[in-house]
């Protein structure tokens, strides 16, 4: 049986790390389920883990990169991100579309 893909964002993570009780207990379910197939990003990566590694939370850092270790990394790629960026219509009419 194959594993449901989870892609873990930074609130699952943090819900995780600081969260308390209800919370926190649902969190690291999802990240401990063992039904599950963990998938994270580089951005994830640049949302959770500046802060610990700044203020030298060695056990927040620790505990990120054991999630990072477990799971699948789903490359950032920016080119899709640009590409459906700019080839759509501006949100709202005053933003000019940014060329390079």
């Amino acid at each position: 049986m194959s594993k449901k893909r989870t892609y873990i964002d930074a609130s699952l993570l943090i819900a995780a790390w600081r969260g308390q009780g209800d919370i926190a207990e649902k969190a690291t379910a999802i990240l401990e389920d063992p039904e599950r197939a963990l998938v994270v990003s580089d951005a994830l990566w640049l949302e959770v883990m500046p802060k610990p590694l700044h203020h030298q939370q060695h056990e927040e850092c620790g505990f990120y990169e054991a999630v990072f270790a477990a799971a699948e990394r789903s490359p950032w790629q920016m080119d899709a991100y640009c590409k459906f960026s700019y080839d759509r219509e501006p949100v709202v009419p005053y933003i000019e579309k940014i060329t390079y």
